[in-house]
């Protein structure tokens, strides 16, 4: 232990670690007793709130699926939300509460002279190991097994956490041999390259290990830049992602702006902070995926520069730079179909990594110069991506407090706080205006800045997306590290012993709390690694701290605390070394994972040239496609959509709702791949396609359409029916903008009927080409109950089809067709234009189906393009004189 500085020369003896100014084994047990009792504490509020705290599950899923697609499933968890809101809010108190009151004098007697040290370790290391098994042994809460269908592939395979992390690896395989040979070794090593206290004497080591971490950290930049610069995304999961960050990109590129129209983006503005670079070098595939890599390669960069700085012992540097790459990054590399995966390496991670770039900087210096462009980058970077950005702001304000919280005197700095608050926040609010503005002189419109929070309204405020969070999982052995982090950086704040590494630790403790509210509401294990990297450097710089009470004290329990944690840490270099050639063979995998695909790629860029050869440069279209198409088939010619926001960016039904007001309203040339596009949250949207759209060509599997010339005012031919009680339904559907809105809402399906066994189905329509497999101009079918009246698939022939029975009904193409089927217990009659054209008797009772009635469509993906002038249901029989005379009124009408 070193000597004890007198109170009266600590200000000249200068800044010194909390071990110099507390005996070692009572301030050991302050912390045990202070971090024990905050997760004891914790623990009591999370019962009692879940005993009391009963909301509505149900009526929260019903009020969400009124407003939201809940495509990804709507998993409320309010206990959740609120225990996180309270863990924010109270922990650091509880952490200073408990630790101050552990300096009375009524507690800090039992921390004197104390007794056991070692046993009471050694039990708490034990409740932690079998803690830490209990985690990873623990059912993966996301298993589905082998047979489900849509689901993470990982998912199917993975029965426990610990196969969801380490199956196949050499953690997995050769678990005993690291357990009982290569970490012992690693630890003897460690414990007999670094036994001399001297710093000085071990620069040399140190910097070899500094220089051997720098070249494998370059080597692994190598292969994350190898496989993430493509000219193509190679498999279904990184068309999907790829899709969600690249469609903005190539609509504001084309002209479109950001917040305007409804063009929003899942991860944030970076479309339109990027686009000046495009508008240099212009814009493809590969020169985006390449800025893209290269926001990835200076992410992990400013991560390694910052816990190099601080971190006295290098071998902690090379150990820590290894686990955070391996677990951050290429855990599901390795585990998954090839992936980039920008939105968390690239996008999101920029935003605090960038933060912890620059506080390096000014947590040395301390400069206004800094503090002012710092302020401004990330104000900037709230923008670039608005989720983690503000964690990252809100970390930067809880920065400058902690540096700045005392005064020379040693008295609480409130001017100097308040000051740089307020400043940050101005700054803040003066770069949004400034955006504002912006858009507004470029693009004529002030954009909707409340659209850049969509996502994270529909996580928060909707719940949509969702994964119920598991109690016993490794996500505890984070939470864990963080508040040990919050603790090291509070008693550090209760001294007066503010340093450089202190504010390190206190700013990776605030973002690693704040970046935990992702995993909170998304509870899957790839989220949980996707933000693993700050809480491996917070715990890095923690046992770089750890290991200097190693050596100046003999106290039993550190030197357990210490191996544990390098049994941790070590992973990522065993790691490395033991699956170097699974690492090196995800170069090799792109390559195969492209030769799998081609046969899809080149159907791809068939249909990417089949649009190039029907559109102009940058013309706006509608296309309807496959989530993971819409980009690559809008990049083809840089085709601007007509609406927005993109499918993968859709979570409300009022978005859906006024994309297809926009394709009733609108005349764009319409590319569709009617077998890919098959997803019943975007029902409204095929429904308005049908109604107001016609055939022009096709060339593999796209077609392209074009908007049907209106015909004039329709006049009824079919006569209201004297009694009330024999409609069903009557609809005359304009060829205006009202009677299209219509027709597209019987798309969709009415309530369900019952007909009975004797009713009369009229509708007056126009044939024309179709593009999907028997569309239905009306019906309530399902198998062989119901009616329908649907198109064969044959050129020129319909029929109607009832009890199992498809009677046929020859048309020919651009000409008004009006046909009735006169239904009873005994027989059918169908009418063509007036003349019966068929008599058949009914092989078996009608059936109802219980299906509600659809116009122009039957149930989903039977959508009829072509005019419907009127359709009408009737529980009755009309005669064969009153047809005859309703088609004497349709011939004058044409």
């Amino acid at each position: 232990m070193k000597k004890q500085v007198p109170q009266n020369k600590k200000e000249k003896q200068g800044k010194k670690d909390w071990i110099d100014t507390n005996p070692i084994k009572e301030e050991y047990l302050r912390w045990l007793f202070v971090i024990i009792s905050t997760i004891a504490c914790f623990s009591i509020i999370g019962w009692v709130i879940t005993k009391i705290y009963n909301p509505d599950i149900a009526a929260i899923i019903a009020a969400t699926e009124k407003v939201a697609l809940g495509v990804g499933g709507i998993h409320p968890e309010p206990h959740e939300s609120l225990l996180y809101k309270i863990g924010l809010l109270f922990i650091p108190f509880m952490l200073l509460g408990f630790y101050w009151l552990s300096k009375k004098d009524f507690l800090a007697k039992y921390f004197k002279q104390p007794k056991s040290v070692n046993v009471l370790t050694i039990v708490i290391s034990v409740a932690l190991l079998l803690g830490i098994y209990l985690m990873f042994s623990a059912a993966n809460p996301n298993y589905v097994g082998a047979n489900a269908v849509g689901a993470n592939e990982h998912d199917s395979i993975a029965k426990t956490n610990f196969e969801f992390y380490f199956l196949n690896l050499f953690i997995d395989s050769q678990f005993y041999v690291y357990l009982f040979i290569f970490f012992p070794l690693i630890l003897t090593a460690f414990f007999l390259i670094f036994r001399q206290q001297n710093f000085d004497k071990q620069k040399l080591i140190h910097k070899i290990f500094s220089i051997s971490t720098w070249i494998i950290f370059g080597l692994l930049m190598l292969i994350i830049i190898s496989i993430s610069c493509f000219e193509f995304p190679y498999t279904w999961q990184n068309k999907l992602d790829f899709d969600a960050i690249y469609y903005s990109v190539t609509q504001v590129y084309a002209g479109n702006g950001m917040l305007i129209d409804g063009l929003t983006n899942t991860y944030g503005l970076y479309p339109s902070l990027l686009n000046p670079i495009f508008k240099v070098i212009g814009l493809s595939i590969y020169k985006f995926t390449l800025v893209m890599t290269i926001c990835i390669v200076l992410s992990y960069f400013f991560q390694a520069f910052f816990i190099n700085k601080y971190l006295k012992n290098k071998f902690l540097f090379l150990l820590g730079v290894l686990l955070m790459l391996f677990m951050s990054y290429f855990d599901n590399k390795l585990h998954a179909a090839f992936d980039p995966f920008f939105s968390v390496a690239a996008i999101r991670s920029l935003t605090f990594s960038a933060l912890l770039f620059g506080s390096v900087f000014y947590i040395k210096r301390k400069s206004n110069a800094l503090f002012y462009t710092i302020s401004i980058i990330q104000a900037v970077l709230t923008l670039w991506n608005p989720e983690i950005g503000l964690v990252s702001f809100v970390a930067w304000i809880a920065l400058l407090i902690y540096v700045h919280f005392y005064t020379e005197a040693g008295k609480i700095n409130y001017k100097g706080i308040l000051k740089r608050v307020a400043i940050s926040i101005v700054l803040l609010i003066l770069t949004y205006i400034a955006y504002i503005f912006i858009i507004k002189i470029i693009y004529g419109q002030y954009p909707d800045i409340l659209g850049l929070f969509n996502v994270a309204y529909a996580f928060a405020s909707l719940s949509v997306y969702l994964i119920p969070m598991t109690l016993i999982h490794p996500w505890l052995l984070f939470v864990l590290i963080n508040i040990i982090g919050l603790l090291y950086s509070i008693v550090q704040l209760y001294n007066k012993n503010i340093t450089s590494k202190s504010s390190a630790i206190f700013l990776l403790s605030i973002l690693a709390a704040g970046l935990f509210s992702y995993y909170s509401g998304r509870s899957h294990n790839w989220t949980l690694l996707s933000f693993s990297a700050i809480t491996i450097m917070l715990l890095t710089l923690l046992v770089d701290e750890l290991w200097i009470q190693v050596q100046q004290s003999k106290l039993l329990a550190f030197k357990i605390i210490f191996s544990i944690s390098i049994f941790i840490l070590a992973i990522g270099l065993v790691e490395t070394v033991g699956d170097n050639t699974k690492l090196t063979q995800l170069v090799k995998n792109t390559k195969k994972d492209k030769s799998i695909q081609l046969e899809e790629e080149l159907r791809i860029k068939e249909n990417q040239k089949f649009i190039v050869n029907n559109t102009r440069k940058g013309e706006t279209i509608f296309l309807l496609t496959s989530i993971k198409y819409q980009v690559l088939l809008l990049d083809a010619n840089k085709n601007r959509s007509g609406a927005h926001p993109g499918f993968f960016e859709m979570t409300l039904k009022s978005q859906v709702a006024e994309y297809a007001k926009t394709i009733r309203d609108s005349s764009f040339k319409m590319f569709i791949e009617p077998g890919y596009f098959y997803y019943p949250q975007y029902a409204p949207l095929c429904a308005s396609m049908a109604s107001s759209y016609q055939f022009a060509s096709t060339s593999n599997t796209i077609c392209l359409l074009k908007k049907r010339p209106l015909k004039p005012a329709y006049k009824s031919i079919i006569l209201e029916t004297n009694s009330s009680d024999s409609k069903v339904a009557h609809e005359v559907f304009q060829d205006n903008k009202e009677g299209l809105a219509k027709r597209a809402d019987w798309a969709l399906g009415k309530n369900p009927v019952k007909l009975g066994k004797v009713f009369t189905a009229e509708v007056v329509f126009e044939p024309a080409t179709q593009i999907y497999n028997y569309p239905a101009i009306m019906g309530n079918q399902k198998d062989s109950a119901g009616f329908g009246i649907i198109y064969s698939n044959q050129p020129n022939l319909y029929y109607f089809s009832i009890a199992g029975q498809n009677v046929p009904i020859t048309v020919a193409p651009a000409k008004m067709y009006y046909i009735a089927a006169v239904v009873n217990e005994k027989n059918l009659k169908i009418f063509v234009n007036g003349n019966q054209v068929a008599f058949y008797t009914m092989p078996k009772d009608y059936i109802e189906s219980g299906m509600p009635l659809y116009i122009g469509n039957l149930e989903n993906l039977r959508y009829y393009l072509g005019y419907i002038g009127e359709a009408s249901i009737t529980k009755q029989e009309v005669s064969a004189e009153e047809i005859s005379k309703r088609w004497m009124s349709l011939q004058s009408f044409n």
